[in-house]
């Protein structure tokens, strides 16, 4: 939750998952696996929260946050906010699958059980993510080039 959110709301959101998984317990048998099930409660949670409240921009505010503050290099800075900016920029499908993969260490069937799809589907829908998360990236290096080049 803490990736997600800010440190004062991580806990209540993180007590309503915990709330949700208890009262939904029975439906934990259908689960493929039991984490895969509750980061699917943790998920609807936090769209839920965010939804409600429009909170968009402070989420990737807070994933910028994070980002800085873990960082130990000046190029993992640069490279890190250069992910968040183009993660801004992306669809929240897209956002959320990379974020679902990378953070969470989700893949297949894990990842489609979250996303509530095949774990084919998932596969799919990462790779088509990761190639527009690539295309994003290298079309604001191109721009940075060109504009150190037209400065010098």
């Amino acid at each position: 939750m803490r990736r997600r959110t800010d440190e004062g709301t991580a806990p209540d959101l993180t007590a309503e998952v915990f709330t949700r998984a208890w009262r939904k317990r029975s439906d934990l048998w259908r689960a493929k696996t039991p984490l895969a099930w509750l980061y699917g409660i943790s998920r609807n949670v936090v769209l839920e929260f965010y939804r409600s409240r429009g909170h968009d921009q402070e989420a990737m505010q807070a994933l910028e946050h994070n980002v800085v503050q873990h960082a130990d290099k000046n190029d993992a800075v640069d490279q890190a906010l250069d992910i968040a900016a183009a993660l801004k920029t992306m669809h929240e499908k897209d956002r959320e699958i990379l974020l679902l993969s990378a953070w969470e260490d989700l893949e297949g069937a894990d990842l489609g059980a979250v996303l509530g799809v095949s774990a084919g589907a998932a596969r799919v829908r990462l790779h088509r993510a990761r190639a527009r998360l690539t295309k994003t990236l290298n079309e604001a290096l191109t721009e940075q080039h060109h504009k150190q080049r037209k400065e010098q």
